[in-house]
């Protein structure tokens, strides 16, 4: 897949980055040979391959996971008791993006 300027200009965008003018050339080109690494993964043999929600294989590879146990929730009163700012159930937070 061919990238173009505009493409890049759209990605910075919605990253919300600003990118010089002499910055578009060579970000068009790594975002080009990123999707052309990625693509490479279409050439695999995958069939027959069960899906993973791990990268690792079994069990006794991954002692960090835990059984997945239903319990009962925090609650907004317990779970807002240390934030700096809290109103109506919720975090507030401050504005961080400002767009014109």
């Amino acid at each position: 897949m061919k990238i173009q300027t505009e493409d890049v200009l759209r990605i910075a965008e919605l990253a919300n980055l600003e990118l010089a003018p002499e910055e578009l050339e060579p970000m068009r080109r790594d975002l080009g040979n990123i999707l052309e690494y990625v693509a490479q993964l279409d050439l695999l043999p995958t069939q027959g391959v069960e899906p993973m929600s791990h990268a690792t294989a079994g069990e006794a590879e991954t002692p960090a996971l835990r059984p997945d146990e239903e319990a009962p929730g925090l609650g907004a009163e317990a779970a807002l008791a240390n934030a700096p700012l809290a109103g109506e159930a919720c975090f507030k937070v401050p504005r961080v993006i400002e767009r014109g």
